[in-house]
């Protein structure tokens, strides 16, 4: 399709969608979101190799980002920010919220007069990335990216199996995991609920499941309060997908009555400043947002002032913490 059959569609001037993908300011919101959306629907990528020809260096480095409320994720962007004007550049963010946006915000920023991008990818198709860093060469991406790109990761599979191992070590069989919103899990992004899913075969035990609309407290506190009124035998353990569900599930056990640790232990992921300080104390598994951070800055800049493509996958390690809120499976 050309950009005169995608203005044609969308009712608009081949100035107006040349604008938008220009990343020209000059297109009111409504306009320049309906052709992103469009764009990103039909998979419509220009060739882009004359325009990376003609680039100048700019100096801003675009950054793409989902569930930038997590605290955990807050804290990598605050630290890539940071290292951002340390080096004397511009940051240009797009924060998005499912995949349609996602894949508009990667395609506008590729097509933007960006020195590099930083992607934390949460919803996209391999297939779709797989296409724009075959277009866009200074580009890097926290967590799982394409084959061949340039990758910050943790390895969740790992993080969570030692979370349920360690419950299983203390005697649980019913182990619920409280995951992220199903569209992670379709795009292949959920490696928690992988790691899950294996440690959970490996001891023999039936896995069970539920997923929160979002990864924030108050959906964990709505889903965990659904799981405990709706299941029985109710689970003896609930392994949440990152902290702030787990924050959540605190809570609805405590307004059901239910005592954490005695009667159900629950588990976070991401180790946040303020596990610490819940009553009580989170077990969870900790990672270092501070380090994936100037780490993916690191890694962005080497790419930049090298001629080749850089690649690889830069792994992060965790660390269990054991906190209050898990202990002795009591039947």
């Amino acid at each position: 399709m050309k950009m005169d059959d995608i203005a044609k569609y969308l009712g608009v001037s081949r100035v107006t969608v040349s604008r938008v993908l220009n990343g020209h300011d000059n297109v009111s919101q409504k306009t320049m979101r309906k052709v992103l959306e469009y764009v990103a629907e039909i998979g419509y990528r220009p060739n882009l190799a004359a325009r990376t020809l003609s680039r100048k260096k700019s100096d801003i480095i675009g950054i793409v980002c989902s569930h930038s409320s997590n605290l955990l994720v807050s804290r990598m962007l605050t630290t890539v920010l940071g290292e951002i004007g340390r080096h004397d550049k511009q940051a240009l963010m797009l924060l998005t919220r499912d995949a349609q946006t996602e894949k508009a915000a990667i395609l506008f920023l590729s097509r933007k007069t960006v020195d590099g991008l930083i992607i934390y990818s949460n919803f996209c198709e391999n297939s779709f990335l797989e296409q724009i860093a075959s277009e866009q060469k200074n580009m890097i991406f926290n967590g799982p990216g394409p084959n061949d790109a340039l990758t910050v990761r943790t390895n969740h599979i790992s993080g969570m199996k030692q979370i349920i191992r360690y419950l299983c070590e203390l005697g649980h069989e019913r182990i619920h995991y409280l995951g992220a919103p199903k569209e992670m899990l379709l795009s292949g992004h959920d490696e928690r609920q992988k790691g899950y899913l294996e440690a959970m075969q490996q001891f023999g035990h039936e896995p069970s499941i539920s997923h929160a609309n979002e990864v924030d407290t108050e959906s964990g506190y709505r889903e965990a309060k659904n799981v405990l009124l709706s299941h029985s035998p109710r689970p003896t353990a609930i392994a949440c997908y990152n902290d702030e569900l787990a924050f959540g599930a605190l809570r609805a056990a405590m307004e059901l009555g239910i005592e954490v640790p005695d009667q159900l232990s629950i588990t976070g992921y991401d180790g946040i400043d303020l596990f610490k300080y819940a009553k009580p104390s989170l077990t969870t598994y900790r990672l270092d947002p501070v380090a994936i951070g100037k780490l993916l800055m690191d890694k962005l800049l080497e790419q930049l002032s090298s001629d080749d493509n850089l690649s690889g996958d830069i792994w992060q390690d965790g660390e269990l913490i054991v906190g209050e809120s898990a202990g002795w499976c009591a039947s």
